[in-house]
Order: C-alpha cells, then structure tokens, then sequence
C-alpha cells in the first residue's frame, strides 16, 4: 500500500504539494475565520493564524519525505545555506522591507498628517534626518 501511495505521489508530486499546503494552511485558517464570524463559540488566539504560514514548508517536507526519503529532506535543506548572490542582493534584501515602510510612513505623515506616532525624541531625530521640522501637538 505504501508502495502505490508513493508511486502515485512520485507521478503527481505537485498536485499533492499544493492540496497539502492548502489543507494544512488552511487548517489554521478556517477556526479562525469561524470565530471571527461567531460561527463557533471557542475562544481561538490570533496568534494561530501566523502558524499557517508554515503550511507550504511543512507540505515541501512531506511530499519530499515520502518521495526521496531522508537524502531527499537533506538536499532540500542544503539549498537553504547555498547562496549564490552577492553581499549587495542580501543586503539590499534584508534592508529593503525597513526603507519601504519608512517611506511610506513619510509619505503618510507627510501628505495624510496620518502614520505611525513616535516619541519626542524620534520625532526630533526623524526629523533632522529628513530635513523638515517634525509636526507635533504635544509640544516635543
């Protein structure tokens, strides 16, 4: 049986990563939205949703399991350490996230007078940065 589990898996390898991604994902996802819509009267913490992240991983995982067995996970997980980029991209990669958000928190700030709010002492430091007086009804 578990000869032609694993054959069918080797012929369909794709099918399955992405019916085991949806279902674990979503096997995190559907309390909540239940609670959420009061379908169900549990209490269900928010923080579960971020462990549906990890559903396309943990189907990768399983799919290659089942298929190559432990050299299989092996080589899957040495990818993970090879990296064939320069120290820029990394950079650029790692950095990138914190300028589009301050960006845009200007952006916000400075069109909207909306955004995110930042002590005395961030605002001053903000402010110098980006050479306009930081605007402020608390009188820091």
């Amino acid at each position: 049986m578990a000869s032609k589990a694993s054959s069918w898996l080797g012929k369909h390898s794709l099918y399955a990563y992405f019916v085991l991604a949806y279902a674990i994902t979503w096997a995190f996802e559907i309390p909540l939205a239940a609670a959420g819509q009061e379908w169900i009267e549990s209490e269900i913490p928010f923080g579960i949703h971020y462990l549906g992240g990890f559903g396309p991983m943990l189907a990768a995982l399983i799919v290659t399991a089942i298929i190559q067995g432990r050299s299989g996970i092996r080589d899957l997980l040495s990818g993970l350490l090879k990296w064939r980029v320069g120290a820029g991209w990394i950079l650029f990669s790692l950095l990138s996230p914190f300028a589009m958000f301050a960006l845009a928190a200007v952006a916000m700030r400075r069109h909207l007078d909306y955004g995110p709010t930042y002590p005395c002492s961030a605002k001053w430091t903000i402010s110098r940065t980006l050479a306009s007086p930081a605007r402020s009804s608390s009188g820091c």
